[in-house]
């Protein structure tokens, strides 16, 4: 709205956000903080419905050859979709075991089970090092590291403490 975005709603497997219900309001609310710019109504509010093709990462990074071989970290900030998006990259998580931000850190069940199941343990950063962490975090952003790369982060002087 007058080239700021307000917000922005995502489809996986043709179900809408549980944001959707509330869209009307919260836009209605929000546009208030962003009046027209022009007495034409050029920059009034309006909604755009975009159709965007959705891709896993796994079949995004195998046919770029190579690449997924150099994936030595991942973040993800998917406004709740973030475990759609790593069941996508199995393979990936698999192969180069990248360390991985996410927003919520360890707050989403789902994301959790994906993590876990691919064999990673949370962890919180704490004056610039990963610590591993088993309790729910309050922390906007977490991290899940593969028990495997606990010995090159250690020594990047990325990881202290003990690992689970």
């Amino acid at each position: 709205m007058n080239g700021f975005g307000l917000t922005g709603l995502a489809s996986t497997g043709a179900t809408l956000t549980d944001t959707y219900d509330g869209f009307g309001a919260h836009f209605a609310l929000e546009s208030v903080q962003y009046p027209s710019r022009q007495a034409s109504g050029l920059h009034d509010p309006r909604i755009a419905i975009l159709e965007i093709n959705a891709a896993r990462l796994d079949d995004v990074f195998e046919a770029r050859g190579d690449e997924m071989q150099r994936i030595v970290a991942v973040k993800l900030d998917l406004e709740g979709h973030e475990a759609p998006a790593l069941r996508g990259a199995e393979r990936i998580f698999a192969r180069t075991k990248p360390l991985l931000m996410i927003e919520e850190a360890n707050r989403n069940p789902e994301v959790v089970k994906v993590m876990t199941g691919y064999g990673y343990f949370h962890c919180e950063r704490h004056n610039g090092c990963l610590v591993a962490h088993s309790e729910i975090s309050m922390m906007n952003d977490g991290f899940w590291v593969h028990p495997e790369k606990i010995s090159e982060y250690r020594r990047l002087g990325i990881f202290k403490g003990d690992a689970p």
